[in-house]
């Protein structure tokens, strides 16, 4: 299962990138936010997304620009009443202490929040260099779990780093420790890296103080709970979260292994605590159930209940759902590219509990740029996406040169259309704008190897220019 998540994942990201590059062929560029307000025009009554909402149908089969990649079209789309979109400007927006405390007094509830610990007893040491030197003790097991002698010898030899750390940390760590209460102060990340004197010697965490975290702990009902918010604002990449969570999460899972909920109650938890941290009128994205021991990864059935949720959830704008996605990674050498993830939240429950609740990415909205913009017609946003598909999918496009080569044939099943609001990076800015987008998403099956990806991103079009956005770079 978890194998086929990282292939679904990795399809996903591949089919977003390949299909949003430029086409030398056609005319269908890519839009980097440069002059997009130049191109605006304002729409009458019958432009409006939604006007006379007629549906639009499209069902044909064509080859792509791989004669073994076939398209098969199956769009029936009716534009909900939206009336008037606008174009907005946004840009990244911190996390501030009120947000932390409030996300405290929700989650941690009467529970007094403290600082982390941020030394070590004696006896913590003494018990975690026990366990470093349990873990590197048979280096001949370590060679099959690592694949190579030369891997296995680079972790003994970083473990054992740790291990003399930990040692010349010893003679001066205290007996016992009592926890402070949290003042709310944000410090750079080192301050609470337990190992921060061992990490800075190597290259990944020379620019970690970069990022400004607050990080805060409390006993929840028996548990171990925690809330860590981050702010990033560097040049490599931007960051702003907040996370919470159980350091004891997989006792939790285990005290009731046999509770389970309807969705109809999974609901009466997660809207109510999303309400009260500050997220009411925000869409779901998304929703995952699971009633066995794997990772939850199917939507629930009213009629059934399960152990677990996932619910993901985004902004809405105009009645629109703000555009999100997972992203492998926000660090690009493009100079476009947005470097930071998309805006979403997302709540964790598992028996009857919240177990972890996150929120990634604020945008704050400062402007808007244009009011009742103009769309292109349905006809025209096709045939972009169409051209896109027929200029750009191969084998090699969808799968990679290895697969291509192995493997004869594939098809796409087009069956989802969906106006956006997306976020695309403002040339040469820190600003975003947010502008009305329609995504396209799919089924891809790859018949040699009976695979099949369901509901695939493909294409985002900008509804107002016609430019494809590579929703990875975020432009």
């Amino acid at each position: 299962m978890k194998l086929k998540k990282l292939l679904f994942i990795l399809l996903t990201a591949s089919f977003l990138v390949s299909a949003c590059q430029e086409n030398p062929d056609d005319d269908i560029v890519v839009n980097k936010g440069g002059n997009l307000s130049d191109q605006i025009e304002t729409a009458s009554g019958k432009d409006m997304e939604g006007a006379g909402a007629e549906t639009f149908v499209k069902n044909e089969v064509f080859t792509a620009a791989d004669q073994n990649v076939e398209i098969r079209m199956d769009i029936s789309y009716t534009p909900e009443l939206h009336g008037s979109l606008s174009v907005y400007r946004g840009v990244p927006r911190s996390i501030s202490v009120d947000e932390v405390k409030l996300w405290s007094k929700a989650l941690f509830k009467d529970s007094t929040p403290y600082e982390p610990t941020t030394v070590k007893t004696k006896s913590e040491l003494s018990e975690e260099i026990l366990n470093f030197k349990q873990m590197i003790s048979n280096r001949e097991k370590l060679i099959e779990e690592y694949g190579s002698e030369q891997d296995a010898d680079n972790y003994i030899e970083y473990i054992n780093g740790l291990i003399s750390a930990l040692e010349q940390d010893y003679a001066s760590a205290p007996e016992s420790y009592n926890r402070k209460e949290t003042d709310w102060t944000f410090h750079p990340y080192s301050y609470y890296d337990l190992y921060s004197t061992f990490n800075q010697d190597f290259d990944q965490y020379a620019n970690e103080d970069l990022s400004q975290e607050l990080q805060i702990e409390a006993d929840v009902d028996g548990h171990h709970g925690y809330i860590w918010a981050i702010n990033r604002d560097a040049s490599d990449y931007t960051m702003h979260c907040l996370n919470s969570g159980f350091y004891d999460e997989m006792d939790i899972r285990n005290e009731s292994p046999g509770t389970s909920l309807s969705p109809e109650d999974a609901d009466k938890i997660v809207y109510p605590l999303i309400a009260e941290l500050g997220f009411e009128g925000w869409l779901l994205d998304m929703c995952f159930a699971d009633s066995g021991e794997g990772a939850s990864d199917s939507p629930p059935e009213e009629d059934k209940e399960y152990s677990k949720f996932t619910y993901s959830f985004t902004p809405a704008l105009d009645g629109l759902p703000v555009f999100y996605t997972i992203l492998g990674t926000i660090k690009s050498d493009d100079a476009y590219a947005a470097r930071y993830y998309y805006e979403n939240m997302q709540v964790n429950l598992v028996n009857g509990k919240v177990i972890g609740v996150s929120w990634y990415s604020p945008l704050e909205i400062t402007e808007t740029v244009s009011e009742n913009v103009k769309l292109l017609s349905m006809d025209e946003i096709y045939e972009r996406f169409k051209s896109q598909l027929q200029s750009e999918y191969t084998m090699t496009k969808l799968l990679g040169e290895d697969d291509a080569a192995r493997l004869n044939s594939a098809y796409v099943k087009v069956t989802d259309m969906t106006l956006y609001m997306m976020r695309i990076r403002e040339k040469g800015t820190d600003n975003f704008l947010l502008v009305p987008a329609y995504g396209f998403k799919g089924d891809v099956y790859i018949e040699d190897d009976q695979l099949y990806f369901p509901d695939i991103d493909l294409t985002m079009i900008n509804a107002i220019d016609g430019s494809t956005i590579n929703v990875e770079l975020g432009y």
